[in-house]
């Protein structure tokens, strides 16, 4: 599940594009340097791991630390689409004068594409997808108070991807902690409405 690109791509882009506008507006060049370098670790697809890594080369070359987040990650959307188009499909090219610009962090399509990089678990890539997943989250107000204890509770915490993401259920031992819509996502539940992606 975790190669096909057609269940998490499009939750990827809405992911990437509108976090880019967010760090524009108020993040870190820290912030913004965690974010797309670690991000090469976070995507599901082995492939697409590669060729993220070989485009950020690329444009570092062509001077993409004095670009703003939100052109990065319009310059690395051509990349793909270049290659897919390459390969023969059939891909509308917009300009980045019509992209669409996101007021805050797409939630639902952030929690999607996380529960996705879980789901393809590694333990060579577990401690920067968790690096890149705090770094999104501490951007969302909402996940704010919760998730530093989550990520301190998973990182230390050493047993199976389940294991790990079940560990997130017990911040506090209660059932209503702010952290459980990510958990609910991560695990694929469907029970209290969170998880239907």
């Amino acid at each position: 599940m975790g190669v096909r690109t057609t269940c998490w791509g499009p939750h990827a882009w809405k992911c990437i594009h509108s976090v880019a506008d967010w760090l524009d507006k108020h993040g870190t060049k820290t912030q913004r340097r965690i974010f797309f370098i670690n991000l090469q670790y976070v995507l599901p697809c082995i492939h697409c791991r590669r060729s993220y890594g070989k485009f950020l080369i690329d444009l570092r070359h062509e001077g993409a630390s004095r670009w703003s987040a939100r052109f990065l990650a319009y310059r690395i959307h051509q990349c793909v689409n270049a290659k897919l188009r390459a390969q023969g499909h059939k891909i509308d090219e917009p300009r980045f004068e019509d992209l669409p610009r996101y007021r805050s962090i797409r939630q639902r399509d952030t929690l999607a594409f996380m529960r996705y990089a879980m789901m393809d678990y590694d333990k060579k890539r577990w401690r920067r997808v968790v690096t890149w997943i705090t770094n999104v989250c501490s951007m969302v107000p909402k996940w704010n108070a919760a998730w530093p204890r989550a990520h301190t509770t998973v990182a230390s915490y050493r047993s199976t991807p389940l294991e790990r993401v079940r560990a997130l259920c017990v911040l506090n031992g209660t059932k209503t902690c702010q952290a459980k819509p990510f958990v609910d996502a991560v695990v694929g539940c469907k029970k209290n409405g969170y998880g239907c992606f």
